[in-house]
């Protein structure tokens, strides 16, 4: 490469970076304000749709249609896709907006598995999204130390803060990616100044006072520490044993009657009703809901409120479990091919010692949370678009070209500066 070339090149690489950091700001501002004041239902939907739509364009305006998309993941996510779309052709939705819910929303986890991947430098959306958890854990702090009225009226509206379980459960999502992306900067880049941003993350997590949270922070970050100072093989064979436990541990407790589990003792019960056997709860009603509306063909698209006739108590909790959603809105086909789309990428990641030790982490503390959480790639919360964004990094690290339904025929930005 000449000299000229090369200082054409730098130039072009620090304005490529430029656009990617304002873009994951962008995003992610967008993302959260729907669960601020500052922009109303449904045109925080809205603008979100517009962003990615504007993120498309960009991808289309620098690569065209020239997408690479490996051939399990795109079958599964395709197939998925069709099944949801043959629901809404049923009519098998709540409300209208439920009609347009997994059209909308199949765009937005399109972009996030396969476009941003490709967009945008790995790197600088970790790095942006760390950033953007440290000025939430200030804002919060600040809030705490001098009051939510006063001091951000905008995060204040209708009770958010720490008092609101679930936005915390939704936006403490974000202190957890951004607080493993700052530990990764520190050890694996000796990069120092990012202990402020670590910090930063680890106030907005304790603040939010979700315990759901804490534990997937825990969960990260033991895998991450584990991963560098064992073999992966290891601590491989640790998740492997953790999720086994996991599946025998909630079989089990779903086989028990609903007097014993509410004496299970919990750790922190800031928001009264939500104990322990909530999940206990939830789930029984899942499994209701998913056989009576036929094991094939699923629910549809329904709200909180359907699971309610299905529930010990009546209560409308969601499934609060991401497999058990999409299994409960297209069937059971719906739901193994969801196991392929989540499970495939994390197997081969614990299986291979090239993938990056902050993706392992990240997707491991994901794996979890989804476990208890109603969410999936197809969600404009926070915590979908994290997951879809994390997931899509994943499968891009995981990805030969054999492997792809449409090769690439160009080196991408990000495959140039890893050859220079």
């Amino acid at each position: 490469m000449s000299i000229n070339n090369l200082g054409s090149y730098a130039g072009s690489r620090g304005a490529g970076r430029l656009f990617s950091g304002v873009a994951v700001w962008v995003v992610l501002g967008t993302v959260f304000a729907q669960y601020t004041a500052i922009v109303s239902d449904p045109w925080d939907t809205v603008f979100i749709v517009l962003v990615y739509g504007l993120l498309s364009l960009a991808y289309w305006s620098r690569y065209g249609f020239d997408i690479s998309i490996p051939q399990s993941v795109g079958i599964a996510f395709g197939g998925i896709v069709v099944l949801f779309l043959l629901q809404v052709a049923l009519g098998k939705y709540a409300r209208p907006s439920l009609a347009l819910f997994p059209i909308y929303t199949t765009g937005v986890a399109f972009v996030n598995l396969f476009l941003v991947p490709r967009l945008v430098d790995r790197r600088t959306v970790f790095q942006q999204i760390a950033l953007f958890g440290a000025v939430l854990g200030v804002l919060f702090l600040g809030a705490v130390i001098t009051g939510y009225d006063t001091t951000i009226p905008l995060l204040a509206d209708d009770g958010f803060g720490v008092i609101d379980r679930f936005v915390s459960n939704v936006v403490g999502i974000v202190a957890v990616v951004g607080a493993i992306s700052s530990l990764d900067e520190v050890v694996t880049r000796r990069s120092f100044s990012w202990i402020l941003p670590l910090i930063g993350n680890l106030i907005f997590a304790v603040i939010i006072t979700s315990p759901g949270v804490v534990l997937i922070l825990a969960v990260g970050t033991v895998v991450y520490v584990l991963d560098l100072v064992m073999d992966r093989r290891f601590v491989s064979g640790i998740v492997g044993c953790g999720f086994v436990f996991s599946i025998l541990l909630v079989s089990i407790a779903l086989a028990l009657p609903l007097s014993l589990i509410r004496e299970i003792p919990t750790a922190v019960e800031t928001v009264p009703g939500l104990t322990a056997h909530m999940r206990y709860i939830a789930w029984r009603g899942a499994f209701g809901a998913i056989r009576d509306s036929h094991l094939l063909w699923g629910a549809g698209f329904q709200t909180a409120e359907f699971f309610s006739q299905y529930t010990l108590d009546g209560r409308a909790v969601g499934a609060h479990n991401s497999f058990l959603l999409v299994f409960s809105r297209a069937g059971i086909a719906a739901f193994a091919l969801y196991l392929v789309l989540i499970g495939g990428p994390i197997a081969r990641a614990l299986r291979e010692h090239t993938v990056d030790r902050l993706l392992l982490a990240l997707i491991v503390a994901l794996g979890v949370n989804i476990f208890f959480e109603s969410y999936s790639f197809w969600s404009t919360g926070i915590h979908g678009v994290l997951l879809g964004v994390v997931f899509g990094y994943l499968i891009d690290d995981l990805t030969e070209p054999d492997e792809t339904l449409a090769a690439g025929t160009e080196l991408t930005d990000i495959e140039t500066e890893r050859e220079v």
